[in-house]
C-alpha cells in the first residue's frame, strides 16, 4: 500500500509540474495578470476559466510524450 501511495504522489507531482508550466504559458500568451486554483475562488466569470484550454494542451503534450508524467 505504501508503494502505491508513493507512486501516486510521484505521478501527481509530475502532472502538477506540467500543469503549472502550461498555465504560465497560457498566462503569458493571453496576458493574464494572475491565474488561481478554482477551489480557492468564491466567484469568477466563466469567460476567464482556462481549465478546458489547460486540459487540451496537457493532453496534446502527453500524446507527444513531452509531459513529465509521460516520462518514466
Amino acid at each position: 500500500r505504501g508503494e502505491l501511495t508513493e507512486l501516486e504522489q510521484s505521478l501527481i507531482g509530475k502532472i502538477q509540474i506540467d500543469i503549472i508550466k502550461l498555465a504560465e504559458e497560457i498566462g503569458k500568451e493571453e496576458g493574464f495578470l494572475i491565474i488561481v486554483n478554482k477551489p480557492a475562488v468564491v466567484y469568477y466569470p466563466n469567460s476567464i476559466d482556462i481549465t478546458d484550454t489547460l486540459i487540451q494542451r496537457y493532453n496534446a503534450l502527453y500524446a507527444k510524450g513531452q509531459a513529465e508524467a509521460s516520462k518514466k
